[in-house]
């Protein structure tokens, strides 16, 4: 028999509610809040960052969240322990900090810190790093999901968390749509709303279907206890796997008790309530970490995938959009470069698209219409074999190409190739 949830209380009946809540409203209150606790001083704030010192630490394999030098533990511990005012800060129109790339040239007139804190984002959903770790839907390859991550456990896990949390704080101050491949259980908890057996299935299919099977016996002709033994024995105990792979008890002494026709309800509630609470922990050091940045008052009258949006954008691109704001130097916007630049553009992958971006701007997905504020620029590179980037101005000189085979091999180059500086300007 399934537990009454407790009475609610006015704050949380509204979290329950706030898909009622016109979204105008929403952010006109989120707006107001942030610019009610802005920081300052960030301008004096200096990172410093060593992409060989990140590589050969990949390369020794040290992926634990002790040992790694990535480009995010590197940046967690110089900034995990700075005040959170210098962190709210936003000047020079998206930036919080000046970066520094160890051994390399380049100013940071925002495009550096852009192409940074991206960097620093991707680490975190990758087998770089083992802070975060593939759903069971995207390890067992089944389900939806399949790129989503799931935060792990341990004492300086929730440190880092944190400051997972104040990251993505910033990327909702500045607009950058960070991508925090993270499913909706997280993005629930983190504004106090229920998570419930949907956003389950979202990470673990499988124990969905295992629970469903469980819970509706009936359907395949078991009625008893007998029935139910013979079909799976003594092997299914009050016990539970978790995200993470590693068993664990229900109740004191679970790997002792039998589950039967009987209880069964009561074992499927206990597995479901284990594990949509199993990130608690977590999730909280992340909103602890996101409050430091901005108000979760504000934040908590959002829907979980309105929050999702403000803070890490749509993975989709929308090419009119994106058109829209576009301006040509050297190209007629009706010519047949032009024209070739956007039909190449349009048919590559979300990912690709996102690798286009990170070139051109050095971030991985455009802001919403509302914080468009500055446009992509597209001039004439001329006879040029390849496109080159200015990241601080959204700027790309593109080559006069005459083929869709020329436009399609010079793009794929510098998504590729051109993201990690090669023809970045």
């Amino acid at each position: 028999m399934r537990h009454a949830p407790p009475p609610r209380t006015p704050p949380s009946q509204v979290r329950q509610a706030n898909y009622l809540i016109l979204p105008h409203v929403k952010s006109r209150v989120l707006e107001a809040a942030m610019h009610a606790t802005r920081g300052a001083g960030g301008e004096t704030l200096g990172v410093t960052l060593d992409n060989l010192r990140a590589a050969a630490s990949l390369a020794r394999g040290e992926t634990d969240i002790a040992a790694s030098q990535c480009l995010f533990a590197q940046a967690f511990r110089q900034l995990a322990h700075r005040d959170a005012q210098l962190l709210r800060t936003v000047w020079d129109g998206d930036r919080v900090f000046q970066v520094n790339f160890v051994g390399e040239d380049g100013v940071d007139a925002g495009g550096v810190f852009r192409d940074a804190v991206t960097r620093v984002t991707d680490d975190l959903f990758s087998p770089r790093f083992a802070l975060f770790a593939p759903c069971p839907n995207a390890r067992h390859a089944t389900g939806l999901n399949g790129e989503k991550y799931v935060p792990s456990a341990s004492a300086l896990a929730l440190q880092q968390l944190a400051f997972v949390g104040r990251l993505m704080g910033i990327s909702l101050r500045t607009r950058l749509a960070l991508p925090f491949e993270l499913p909706s259980l997280v993005w629930k908890r983190l504004i106090g709303l229920d998570a419930n057996l949907d956003d389950l299935r979202a990470i673990d299919n499988i124990t969905c279907q295992f629970l469903e099977a469980i819970r509706t016996c009936e359907h395949e002709g078991i009625h008893s206890d007998a029935a139910f033994d013979a079909q799976y024995g003594d092997k299914l105990v009050f016990t539970y796997t978790g995200s993470d792979g590693v068993e664990r008890e229900l109740i004191p002494g679970g790997r002792e008790r039998t589950v039967t026709f009987r209880n069964r309800h009561a074992f499927c509630d206990l597995v479901e309530s284990r594990r949509l609470h199993e990130f608690d922990e977590q999730i909280a050091a992340m909103a602890r970490g996101l409050g430091d940045i901005v108000p979760l008052s504000a934040l908590r009258l959002f829907t979980w995938d309105q929050l999702e949006v403000a803070v890490a954008g749509d993975p989709a691109f929308d090419l009119d959009l994106w058109r829209a704001h576009t301006e040509y130097k050297g190209f007629d916007a009706d010519g047949e470069t032009v024209a070739l630049f956007w039909r190449v553009l349009g048919s590559l992958t979300p990912q690709e698209q996102s690798g286009f971006v990170r070139f051109a701007w050095g971030r991985s997905r455009l802001p919403p219409l509302a914080h468009w504020t500055t446009n992509m620029k597209l001039s004439n590179r001329g006879n040029a074999a390849l496109p080159v980037s200015h990241t601080c101005f959204f700027s790309v000189e593109l080559p006069d190409y005459k083929t869709e085979d020329e436009m399609r091999r010079g793009l794929l180059t510098a998504i590729h190739f051109g993201a990690c500086g090669i023809l970045n300007a």
